[in-house]
Formats: C-alpha cells, sequence, structure tokens
C-alpha cells in the first residue's frame, strides 16, 4: 500500500514539474512583458484624442495580456487535484501552486482595472468635451471661470 502512495506522489510531481515548464512562459511574459506594459498604459494622457490612441494600444496588449491569463488558468485548472494533497513531502508544490495562482489573480485584477480605468477616463474626457463645446458660450466661460475658482480648472 505505501509503495502505491510513493507512486502517486512521484506521478503528482512529475505532473507538477512539466506543469511548471508549460507556466513558466506564462509566468515570465506577466512578469518581465505584462506588468511593465501595463504600468505604462496606466499613466493616462491629458487629451481625448492621446486617450483614444491609448485605448487602441492598451486593446492590442490586452488581447494578449488576457491569453497568457487564459493560458495561465486553463494549466492551473490542471492541478486542482493538489487541493486534496496531504502528504507533508508535496506541501511545496500545493504552495508553488497557490503562489502561481495569486501571480495570476493579481495581475489579472490589474488588468482589469485598468480597463476600467481607461474606459472611464475616456467616458469623462468625451462629457467634458461635449459639455464644454456644446454649452452657450457665455455658459461655458462662466462653467470655466467657475471651475478655476474651484482650483478644477487652469487657464
Amino acid at each position: 500500500m505505501l509503495s502505491n502512495k510513493r507512486i502517486g506522489e512521484l506521478e503528482l510531481v512529475m505532473e507538477f514539474e512539466a506543469f511548471e515548464d508549460g507556466f513558466r512562459e506564462v509566468s515570465t511574459w506577466i512578469e518581465d512583458v505584462g506588468r511593465k506594459q501595463l504600468k505604462e498604459m496606466t499613466d493616462l494622457d491629458d487629451s481625448l484624442e492621446l486617450l483614444l490612441q491609448a485605448q487602441k494600444q492598451f486593446r492590442e496588449f490586452d488581447l494578449v495580456a488576457s491569453d497568457y491569463c487564459r493560458r495561465g488558468w486553463e494549466m492551473l485548472k490542471k492541478l486542482d487535484k493538489w487541493e486534496d494533497v496531504s502528504s507533508a513531502d508535496l506541501h511545496v508544490y500545493g504552495r508553488k501552486r497557490h503562489a502561481y495562482h495569486n501571480q495570476l489573480a493579481e495581475f489579472g485584477a490589474s488588468l482589469e482595472g485598468a480597463r476600467s480605468r481607461l474606459r472611464d477616463t475616456i467616458r469623462l474626457y468625451e462629457f467634458f468635451d461635449k459639455f464644454l463645446l456644446h454649452e452657450r458660450p457665455s455658459r461655458q466661460l462662466e462653467t470655466q471661470r467657475d471651475l478655476i475658482n474651484k482650483g478644477i480648472w487652469s487657464d
């Protein structure tokens, strides 16, 4: 009975090592490319035109990043059986799996946050552009003066 248990544990270790070989590409991309590009894309520009250009670039990045995340989640899903591993010898693999899970979850949340911030910022700029361009000129000047007086707008 003990030898069957050890054989099962060895099979799990081999499966985990094969997983790590495949997951390494996802993990490396997240750390070396994804996080850096995401950080660069969080510095939003201050005009609608530049924001729309940034949105286009972000969409291209988002497609690639989402694909890496999807692949990572698919690989991790195959290791769900590690949740029930009780052998003390295998706990290190469970901790590694948990760390990979956290890496994907954190990056995915950062990606979603950047996506939402960009979308909301563009909506806000579109609203202000529409508001300031379509208001009566006297109301527009009055609104600008109010914003300047409140410290929200600068000349």
